[in-house]
């Protein structure tokens, strides 16, 4: 029987535990863009496909806090199309401008993690995908005149 690459065991160490989640009192440096550091300081949600939404601090050169902001944390798709699809979706939100849809200012991407983050306004409160989720396990639509609101 021949051997074959991926037969290979590997030796490589996985970490003793996972990262501890930010917080307020421990922010996590994500990566900075044109002079402004962005620190996340709580992961708001962690969806089934991977991606992260994070709250992120950002602060100007000599630290300086310049307000909140979301980081969506995007799942790394896994083929060329679907990168190159990710980035066009990404650059349509860039344009979307409307009060009811949170502004996308920038996408950066990791270079260590090869993940790729948008950063967004950050609006409080639900997400709509939460709204229609819980309407979903309760069994009953979201009414007519919350749609023509958000809409």
């Amino acid at each position: 029987m021949t051997k074959r690459p991926e037969d290979e065991v590997s030796t490589e160490e996985l970490p003793s535990r996972l990262p501890t989640p930010p917080s307020p009192s421990a922010p996590r440096f994500l990566f900075e863009v044109e002079g402004v550091r962005y620190e996340a300081v709580r992961e708001v949600e962690v969806r089934s496909n991977g991606e992260k939404l994070l709250k992120v601090e950002r602060r100007v050169a000599d630290g300086v806090l310049a307000g909140l902001c979301l980081v969506r944390r995007i799942a790394s798709p896994s083929t060329y199309m679907m990168r190159t699809r990710m980035i066009e979706e990404v650059q349509l939100a860039f344009r979307l401008n409307h009060p009811n849809i949170a502004q996308v200012f920038h996408m950066q991407v990791n270079e260590e993690e090869d993940a790729p983050y948008a950063i967004m306004e950050y609006v409080g409160g639900p997400s709509l995908e939460t709204l229609v989720c819980a309407a979903l396990v309760r069994g009953q639509p979201l009414s007519e005149g919350f749609g023509l609101y958000v809409g």
